[in-house]
């Protein structure tokens, strides 16, 4: 399989002198094309901070990250911009549904920003909401929408223009155990269908098994998986 995502010896530092956090300490590892990739260490071990700068969401201290093929630290905000806008899905803990749209509205405005005409963005608006289960609940807004549903939701619209990479950060961790089981067969049926390549932190046991490799953080640091 083809190399989508590397990350190269990426540290990245908060603050300055005596005061100075090391979030991400000397990371380097790939993903490849078609491969879900579990992220995993407890609170605060650098998880959220790794996948913001593979995502392009944030820079790294020192270190090199590529993403098909382009290098994201030496890219221009527009870049990344364009990268996030045309390569890049992302699905967060909180849903990040915008509360006065609809499901159907939620999902099209990836859609309506890369000025997809209208019939086309309602078609696929329509077939992604089916994908991910929720085709009936098109109409209704986030607050009618069990938790479940709403990360289906939130699902469908990463998935909006057709991302290479989809970047999950503890999805699963406003549900319970049983509903975070299925989203997670969902991201993992998702990128067996569609060849997409998929970094999702958790640091949830029950779900590693479900993951192609693990990546562990301690203290930001990349545990070596003999550990």
């Amino acid at each position: 399989m083809a190399e989508l995502v590397r990350v190269e010896s990426v540290c990245r530092d908060f603050g300055k002198g005596d005061r100075v956090v090391h979030a991400v300490r000397d990371v380097s590892f790939t993903a490849e094309q078609g491969e879900l990739v579990a992220v995993r260490g407890r609170s605060g071990a650098g998880k959220t901070t790794l996948l913001n700068i593979v995502g392009g969401l944030d820079r790294p201290t020192s270190g090199k990250v590529f993403v098909a093929g382009q290098e994201l630290t030496s890219a221009s905000e527009n870049q990344l911009v364009a990268l996030r806008r045309n390569v890049i899905g992302f699905v967060f803990q909180s849903f990040g549904l915008v509360p006065i749209l609809s499901a159907a509205e939620n999902v099209g405005v990836p859609l309506r920003l890369a000025k997809v005409p209208a019939a086309e963005r309602e078609q696929r608006v329509a077939v992604l909401l089916e994908l991910v289960g929720v085709g009936a609940h098109a109409n209704q807004r986030p607050y009618e929408l069990s938790g479940g549903q709403q990360q289906r939701v939130a699902v469908a619209r990463s998935l909006a223009n057709d991302p290479r990479l989809l970047i999950a950060d503890e999805p699963t961790g406003q549900l319970d155990s049983e509903t975070g089981r299925q989203i997670m067969d969902l991201l993992r049926a998702l990128v067996r269908a569609r060849g997409m390549t998929a970094l999702v932190a958790t640091h949830d046991p029950a779900l590693m098994d479900m993951a192609d490799r693990i990546v562990t953080l301690r203290d930001g640091a990349l545990v070596p998986a003999t550990v």
